[in-house]
């Protein structure tokens, strides 16, 4: 791939060499040294050295999940994890929870890492057995402990008992010590205490329970007579009400009969000012009429003359068209012969043409033969040297020695000595093979090159032969051409001179009949003159009439426009309305007042009355449970001290649990160091050495932010979209510091999630908050045509849109500082060219504009929506006036989208614009729309809408 790279970019010096090593880059290439370059983002090690390896383990498919590291020191791996081009220790023999453990004999035999993660993980099931078994007894003691505690409780409740008084009387029958200054004098036997309440209430609720009932009834007498008068006021509200609808309506017919008298005034003024406007031209009429009576009369003489001199240029035509047309069909029958004459050539020519082809046909075929048998020699030369490359390693190993050794001392034969001499044998056999194979394909290859060689010969010769006839066809065929332009040209010369004569003959026509039309055209003015003036005195007449009945008109107009009467009945019924609506207001809020009283008497009733059949029931029961008290306080003592040996018996399982689930959980941190220790080690490749000097950028997965700024410029990072969001959300104000720090002098790619939800999937995310941290390289998916898509669209409209842009200084110098807020009003005022997508009906356009800001990790910091109007390609909104504020003009982008709204509701997309914020320009604005795949072509192309813009 490098070769590749080299031979079509590097020769004609468009790759972006670096000049150093990867610690030596300071600072990124500025864009004038970048401009016209590719640059090349791939892995680079530390020092440019034969056989350098690197470890690959910045894939997108592994960025998409986001754990942070507490510190740059972690022990687990840190041999691997602090050097990026580090080769795989061999000194590991395996881990612990602090780390790598490393053998004390470096000549000691090391286990593979597959060796190291299957002990660990081995370790790591047993610990989590181990733990589990003593989870569980730990939780069944605990649960029995939790048992017994319940049913002492229960057990003491019975027994009408404190648990203070539980534990004194436990600890004496133990014989344990009780802490007297425990006990609560306020914790009582609940039992007497309820038996007193008891009898204090049943002497006192039976009167209580009786004046409820009084109060209840009381309070709903007045809850009746409350809703009396609130239907009165009802009935005298809907009266009012019907009274003021009545005088409305006879103040909208007065409106309307007056202003359909002023309508048809102004339709009577507008009809006499047309009749008058018709007399007017109607005597124009007969003016232009009669001048035109005297021209006919003087045009008349003059078209004998022209008839003469039409006849006489006509027959001179007629004879030069016969000649003309003689010397083209003379000409025709030679370009006849010449062209008979190259087509015979033309057939020898196929001829020989159709045997070169099949001579190039088994030429071909002759070269694909050879070319076959040169890649079987070349496979069984490059199986030859695989061959030969596993005896010398065979050879070359030490147990191959030993086993040779071995057999020469035990005088046994080497080919049946040990298995490397086993395998050393079978490879000299195969090497055998391999040269069998290389002698009988150069044969074939011998034989094949020659046939090929004889068929190229004759195909050189039936070749020239070739060439020679298409000389003479092409001879033939440039004197047939010459002979069939000279017949073209001489057809043509006589098409001409017939269309000359046909002309003369027509204009022969033609003053004939223009000499009878003026005859006839002197006859007919004088008849529309006749007509003219009858017209002029006919509408002299009407527009007098017209002009009295407009005057009439506007006086009874005048009379209709007095309708005080009208406004002062109707506002004496709206006042009443009104009066009747506040009394039928009061009348209910006294009725509610009334109800809400009634109902609290109610459930002071209804309790007082359950109050007191409870008591009943309480003084029964004492009784009873007087006599079982004695029992259950001998079984609740009893339980209690179940229950404390049980409580001691599980807080000891539960601290052995907790033991071995430390134990498990150190385990399972070597199986995962280890299993890391071997991901890693299968990383580590051998870069070629011609890619890394290609390479200018170093691709390192991401760890922590301490290592990561002390890192060169030549180091590149990539986050997922949504781990740079979740970054950003655990510690927003120090992670934000942290990556815009970062990219003031390294480059930083965010790429769209991949295992997201499957209805996300295929949705853009907000592109204006991975540029407002810095990152530079921010991807979007084009496959999905959202408003998030014309936001980045909008990113580049700067700039020529050639997909480059600057980024801003408070970014670049980290100076927020240097932002100043801007706010702005824009008012949409109507659209132009909009393609309509439904073929019948009448559109619902509006617009949405939506402002992405980029201060916070929200979509859209504003939208806006104009009201719809039923309209047609070039709709007018009004009264539309979004106004919004813009913390960082340098990021901001407004989006203006135009939607047709369907009649079940849903919404259509036709067309959107983006631009960032600090391109606005105050004044009336032209914003040009782009179709869903953002071109301005087809119906698109003149689309715009007129923007009114001002800076606050």
């Amino acid at each position: 791939m490098a070769k590749l790279l080299y031979n079509t970019l590097g020769a004609a010096q468009l790759i972006l060499e670096p000049e150093g090593e990867l610690h030596d880059f300071a600072t990124l290439p500025s864009p004038e040294a970048a401009r016209g370059k590719v640059i090349v983002l791939a892995k680079r090690p530390k020092a440019l050295v034969t056989g350098c390896k690197v470890r690959n383990d910045d894939f997108d498919d592994e960025n998409h999940t986001y754990q942070p590291s507490s510190h740059t020191n972690d022990t687990s791996v840190v041999s691997l994890e602090d050097d990026d081009d580090a080769t795989v220790g061999t000194t590991i023999v395996g881990f612990n929870s602090q780390g790598p453990i490393k053998a004390k004999d470096p000549h000691a035999p090391v286990p593979s890492p597959a060796e190291i993660v299957a002990t660990a993980q081995l370790e790591a099931a047993q610990a989590r057995s181990d733990a589990q078994y003593a989870q569980e007894k730990a939780e069944a003691l605990d649960k029995l402990a939790d048992q017994k505690e319940t049913e002492t409780s229960i057990l003491t409740a019975k027994a009408g008992m404190t648990a203070t008084e539980v534990k004194r009387r436990a600890a004496a029958a133990a014989g344990r010590s009780f802490d007297k200054g425990a006990y609560d004098a306020d914790d009582r036997p609940e039992g007497k205490v309820l038996k007193e309440e008891g009898i204090e209430m049943h002497e006192i609720l039976p009167g209580v329970v009786q004046g409820g009932r009084d109060q209840y009834a009381r309070t709903a007498q007045e809850a009746m007579e409350a809703g009396n008068r609130v239907a009165v006021c009802f009935t005298r509200y809907n009266q009012a009400e019907a009274t003021l609808f009545e005088a409305s309506q006879n103040f909208e017919r007065a409106r309307g009969r007056e202003q359909a008298l002023a309508q048809e005034a102004q339709k009577a003024a507008a009809e006499a000012r047309s009749h008058r406007e018709f007399a007017d031209s109607a005597r124009v009429r007969v003016e232009q009429v009669r001048e035109l009576q005297r021209n006919a009369l003087e045009n008349t003489s003059s078209a004998g003359n022209v008839v003469v001199t039409a006849m006489t240029e006509a027959k001179i035509s007629e004879k030069r068209a016969a000649d003309a047309e003689a010397r083209a069909e003379r000409a025709k029958e030679a370009a006849a012969r010449d062209q008979q004459r190259a087509d015979e050539e033309t057939r020898k020519e196929e001829s020989l043409e159709n045997e070169v082809t099949e001579l190039h046909a088994q030429c071909s075929e002759a070269s694909e033969a050879a070319k076959a048998v040169r890649e079987r020699v070349e496979k069984a030369a490059t199986m030859l040297d695989r061959v030969n490359e596993q005896i010398h390693l065979i050879e070359s190993s030490s147990q191959y020695r030993k086993e040779v050794a071995e057999g020469v001392k035990g005088g046994a034969s080497v080919r049946h000595g040990g298995s490397f001499v086993a395998k050393h044998s079978s490879k000299l056999e195969e090497r055998e093979i391999c040269r069998d194979l290389i002698r009988e394909a150069s044969e074939e290859n011998a034989t094949a090159e020659a046939r090929r060689n004889r068929i190229y010969a004759a195909l050189e010769d039936k070749n020239h032969l070739w060439n020679e006839q298409r000389e003479v066809v092409a001879q033939a065929r440039r004197v047939a051409d010459r002979s069939t332009h000279a017949a073209e040209e001489l057809a043509e010369h006589a098409e001409e001179e017939r269309e000359a004569a046909m002309l003369r003959y027509t204009a022969r026509q033609r003053a004939e009949a223009t000499a009878e039309n003026r005859d006839s055209h002197t006859q007919s003015l004088q008849t529309q003159l006749e007509e003219a003036e009858r017209a002029s005195t006919e509408a002299a007449n009407i527009a007098v009439q017209s002009r009295k009945l407009a005057t009439r008109l506007l006086a009874d107009g005048e009379k209709a426009k007095d309708l005080d009467h009208f406004v002062r009945t109707m506002k004496e019924a709206e006042g009443a309305r009104n009066k009747a609506k506040i009394e039928y207001d009061a009348a209910k809020l006294e009725k509610d007042r009334c109800n809400d009283r009634m109902m609290e008497e109610k459930r002071r009733l209804d309790t007082n009355a359950e109050v007191f059949t409870r008591a009943q029931r309480a003084a029964a029961d004492a009784v009873d449970r007087i006599q079982y008290e004695h029992l259950y306080q001998q079984e609740a003592i009893v339980a209690y001290n179940e229950a404390l040996m049980l409580r001691s018996q599980a807080e000891d399982a539960a601290r052995r649990s907790k033991a071995n689930m430390a134990k498990a959980d150190e385990k399972a941190r070597a199986a995962q160091s280890a299993s890391e220790y071997k991901r890693l080690t299968d990383r580590v490749v051998e870069l070629p050495t011609n890619l890394a000097r290609l390479s200018m950028l170093h691709r390192l997965k991401f760890q922590n932010w301490e290592k990561s700024l002390s890192l060169s410029a030549a180091h590149v990072h990539s986050f997922a979209q949504h781990v740079l969001f979740k970054m950003l959300n655990d510690d927003s104000l120090e992670q934000c510091k942290n990556i815009k720090a970062f990219t003031q002098n390294h480059l930083c790619r965010v790429f769209p999630s991949w295992n997201v939800l499957p209805s996300k999937m295929f949705t853009n995310y907000d592109p204006i908050f991975a540029w407002s941290m810095g990152c530079q390289l921010v991807p979007m998916n084009f496959h999905s045509a959202d408003e998030r898509l014309f936001v980045a669209d909008g990113r580049f409209r700067t700039n020529g849109s050639c997909g480059y842009v600057l980024k801003p200084s408070n970014l670049a110098e980290n100076n927020t500082n240097s932002v100043e807020s801007e706010e702005w009003s824009l008012e949409v005022l109507c659209g132009s060219n909009i393609p309509i997508k439904k073929p019948k009906g009448t559109p619902n356009l509006f617009v949405k504009v939506s402002l992405f800001a980029g201060s916070t990790m929200k979509d859209k910091s504003a939208f806006y929506k104009t009201s719809i109007q039923h309209n047609n390609a070039n709709p007018v909104w009004e009264g539309n006036n979004f106004v919004f504020a813009v913390d960082n003009p340098s990021l901001a982008i407004i989006v203006f989208s135009v939607w047709d709204q369907n009649p079940n509701g849903l919404e259509d997309f036709i067309a959107a614009a983006a631009f960032p914020a600090s391109s606005l320009r105050e004044g009336y604005r032209s914003v040009s729309l782009f179709d869903v795949h953002h071109s301005r072509s087809g119906p698109f192309a003149f689309a715009s809408l007129l923007v009114k813009a001002l800076k606050s």
